[in-house]
Formats: C-alpha cells, sequence, structure tokens
C-alpha cells in the first residue's frame, strides 16, 4: 500500500508534501481500539453475526485492507475470499479442529505481520 502524495496534503494534523511516500501500516489500524475493542486479545468471535438479530457487528470497512481499496485493488481479491470460506468450510465440517497452545501473542510487527508462534492445530476425524 506504498503511493507516491500526489499534492500537498494534511493528514490529521500532519503535512505530508507533495512526491512524499506514504505508507498505510495496517498492521497499527488493528490494535486501535476504536476501531477493535480489546485489540490485544484473540477473541474470533468479534467476526461472528449477533445470534439475536443475525448483524454484523459494526466494524470499519476501512480498518483492515490488505488487498488495496477502488480502482487499484488487487483483482484477485474475491478469488481469494471464495477459496478461504471454501477452505475453512470442508475443514470445519470435516474436522475437530483445535489448538491447544499459548495464543496471547501470535504476530510479530514488522512491515507485514509474521508468526511469532509455530501454529500447531490437531485436527481430528468427525464421525459423519
Amino acid at each position: 500500500h506504498l503511493r507516491t502524495c500526489p499534492k500537498d496534503v494534511t493528514l490529521s494534523g500532519y503535512n505530508v508534501p507533495r512526491g512524499a511516500q506514504v505508507l498505510v501500516a495496517s498492521n497499527v489500524l488493528l490494535s486501535e481500539p476504536n476501531y477493535y475493542p480489546q485489540p490485544e486479545k484473540f477473541l474470533p468471535e468479534r467476526w461472528l453475526r449477533d445470534p439475536q438479530s443475525g448483524k454484523k457487528t459494526p466494524i470499519n470497512s476501512f480498518s483492515y485492507l490488505p488487498f488495496g481499496f477502488g480502482p487499484r485493488m488487487c483483482i484477485g481479491k474475491r478469488l481469494v475470499d471464495l477459496q478461504m470460506e471454501t477452505s475453512v468450510a470442508k475443514l470445519i465440517r470435516n474436522f475437530q479442529v483445535e489448538f491447544n497452545y499459548d495464543a496471547s501473542k501470535p504476530y510479530k510487527s514488522l512491515i507485514t505481520m509474521q508468526a511469532a508462534i509455530p501454529f500447531r492445530f490437531k485436527f481430528s476425524d468427525l464421525d459423519h
């Protein structure tokens, strides 16, 4: 998400001169409590729909953009989303998935997020 600023602009009180390289650090946005309450905690249920209303938890659409947005958005985004949903659904349908390890700090932030621990999942066949 590195872009060249096309003109002088002020962003949140900071002057960004024309020609400056601007990088959106999405990992910083992911740890922002205004967007994600309790960001330091592993809370996968934050992505689920509310059981009573059926509505998704309101999350700012622009707080995480791994594929970019708008006319320069990655053309493979829809394919990746579909593949991920299909793969996870197949795993959950066919296996009991467990992760019985400390996951309090699973990632380290450099320019990109990287795994800080080994992901040792246990998959057990489900009896169908």
